[in-house]
């Protein structure tokens, strides 16, 4: 019986992580609709609950997407964007060449009206 309340929980996490994920993408379009075509956003993943590391710290979900063709990431890097548990948004950018990864940027306390524009910011190398 335990093990069915288990799955039950894990299944539920899944769907809330699935739903953070789709309110993120919509929040990024706040003001601006075709704002993720100018990054070239695609590849979207969604980031699971848990410690997500140095700086970023305990997230509820998140979502990561792949960019291009920007001033600061010409070539492609990626875009992280975690839901804090304060309901405020930490992004993370890095540029990956090979196996080599370089943090470009990353930004906390990011409220859910701001967040494409401090993601534009970031990716025009305004920041």
């Amino acid at each position: 019986m335990n093990g069915t309340y288990e799955l039950l929980d894990k299944k539920r996490n899944k769907e809330n992580e699935k739903r953070i994920a789709i309110t993120i993408k919509e929040q990024l379009r706040y003001n601006d609709y075709l704002r993720p075509a100018r990054w070239a956003a695609r590849d979207y993943c969604i980031i699971g609950e848990g410690d997500h590391g140095e700086g970023v710290g305990k997230v509820q979900a998140g979502l990561s997407f792949k960019v291009s063709g920007t001033k600061n990431l010409m070539r492609g890097g990626y875009v992280a964007v975690y839901l804090n548990w304060d309901d405020t948004y930490s992004v993370r950018v890095v540029r990956v060449r090979g196996s080599d990864m370089k943090l470009i940027s990353l930004k906390n306390g990011i409220y859910c009206d701001n967040l494409g524009e401090v993601i534009d910011e970031i990716l025009d190398g305004n920041a």
